[in-house]
């Protein structure tokens, strides 16, 4: 039988940038076999207005077990607007886990200490480029005897592009990217200081010069560290299974609304503006994504696996209308 639902793709591009309600693609291309048609570098025909699409957005999390439970922290939890209670969908490794969220814990800023200083590493340089799609960079820091690897893979765009992807390496340790001048400094978010050195693998030129300064810090007394929003999740309901077996430590995963729903409700370019579904409605909570770019990104619309028919009588045998 012949399908009647309309054509759906999935997005071929070289990264996503996710921000707010905006969706970027950049290096878009059609699966066509032609890199140098006219149709390459735009949305496909699908990605219209009222469109329903599927889109997973990775990000890292830190896991530990608690309870019996694997515990989900990360910053951009805000993004899923997140209640005990709420229906999920975990993407790691790439199988999906349908489950609901039993436990949620807000975010906590810090309680500043009493003195001391933050450890750093200060850039000698501006970056000279923020993209790293065809020569990409990876580099450790170690931080309070942890190594986190940040891996520079996309087209930033942007500093801020290039500060979150440098902090989303670094999530757990406590120690953020921001902008100096026009220079990058990675550095403890916020009093109080824990003291110590940071310690790192060669970093790239490209984004700290040649001669990058570290700077060890001094422990404040007092005060309490800031506590990273978190979540345990469940199978079926808030009190049923556990779920566990996360590898603790740094994971790349994406946890969304159940299903990954959004609506588009506007197109141009290679910028679709959405709002996520919940049930089909729009959901009037939902804040946004958080700005980030990325290479593991899925993007696709709904009707792939669709084959409307038709038409079909709608009156009653035997009578007419």
């Amino acid at each position: 039988m012949a399908q009647t639902s309309p054509d759906s793709d999935d997005i071929i591009a070289d990264s996503m940038t996710v921000s707010g309600a905006s969706v970027t693609f950049t290096g878009l291309d059609t699966d066509d076999g032609d890199d140098d048609d006219e149709d390459d570098n735009s949305l496909p025909d699908s990605w219209i207005t009222g469109a329903i699409v599927e889109i997973k957005a990775p990000t890292n999390y830190l896991i530990s077990t608690s309870s019996g439970y694997s515990v989900f922290a990360s910053s951009l939890l805000t993004e899923l607007a997140p209640v005990a209670g709420m229906p999920v969908t975990l993407s790691f490794n790439s199988v999906d886990y349908d489950l609901v969220i039993a436990s949620y814990t807000p975010g906590q800023d810090a309680v500043p200490g009493e003195g001391g200083s933050a450890a750093k590493i200060q850039a000698s340089a501006a970056p000279v480029t923020y993209d790293f799609s065809n020569s990409s960079s990876t580099f450790m820091i170690t931080w309070q005897g942890t190594t986190y690897t940040v891996s520079l893979v996309a087209n930033y765009i942007s500093m801020s592009g290039l500060l979150a992807a440098i902090t989303e390496g670094l999530t757990g340790s406590g120690l953020v990217a921001r902008d100096n001048g026009g220079t990058v400094l990675i550095t403890e978010a916020a009093s109080p200081f824990v003291g110590g050195a940071i310690t790192s693998s060669s970093l790239p030129a490209a984004v700290f010069g040649d001669a990058p300064v570290y700077t060890s810090g001094t422990a404040s007394t007092g005060g309490s560290p800031a506590v990273t929003a978190n979540v345990t999740l469940a199978y079926n309901s808030t009190t049923g299974t556990a779920f566990s077996g996360m590898p603790e430590g740094v994971q790349r995963l994406s946890l969304a609304h159940r299903g990954n729903e959004y609506q588009i409700v506007s197109a141009d370019g290679t910028t679709a503006t959405v709002v996520r579904l919940v049930n089909g409605s729009v959901d009037e909570s939902w804040p946004g994504f958080t700005a980030r770019t990325m290479i593991d990104y899925e993007a696709t619309g709904l009707n792939d696996t669709l084959s409307w028919l038709g038409p079909f009588l709608v009156c009653p045998e035997n009578e007419t209308v």
